[in-house]
């Protein structure tokens, strides 16, 4: 099941009166500002009605998965987040992260068969990872299914 967002129409806002009614209001002019000067570049807030109008968060900074209203990561991150345990049938997401570097290209094709050298048991070391930013740059982590954990691989 997706959870949808719903954004008010621009120049509309509400308030909650403290009873079981909800206020609307109608603003009849939209006034925008001037666009914020921002160190990881600028982004779309999720209901955005002057355009590139928030700060991108940058490097270790906190983040969202789900509409962005905590942050969007800058272009060349990704927001990380933790991924609870299945319980009882259901896997749960927290939804707050970090943004943490992805490294261009993609993950290798996982192997068909996996072998004793596949299987960590030759001389050839791998790399333990959970995120791109702990490989050197041209790898990726990636999710190695004959070691069943990520390891960082050469991208493609």
């Amino acid at each position: 099941r997706s959870l949808t967002l719903s954004c008010l129409p621009c120049g509309v806002g509400f308030e909650w009166n403290g009873t079981a009614s909800i206020e609307v209001t109608v603003v009849p002019e939209l006034e925008c500002g001037p666009k914020p000067t921002c160190s990881y570049g600028l982004t779309r807030s999720p209901c955005s009605c002057c355009g590139d109008d928030v700060c991108a968060k940058g490097p270790g900074e906190e983040c969202d998965n789900a509409w962005g209203f905590i942050g969007t990561c800058s272009k060349g991150l990704e927001c990380k987040v933790e991924i609870l345990p299945i319980v009882n049938g259901m896997q749960s997401v927290i939804h707050n992260g970090v943004c943490v570097a992805v490294h261009p290209g993609t993950c290798p094709p996982s192997h068909k068969e996996c072998t004793d050298a596949l299987k960590g048991l030759s001389i050839h070391i791998p790399q333990i990872c959970s995120e791109d930013a702990e490989c050197r740059f041209y790898s990726k982590c990636c999710f190695d299914k004959c070691l069943d954990h990520h390891t960082c691989k050469p991208a493609q």
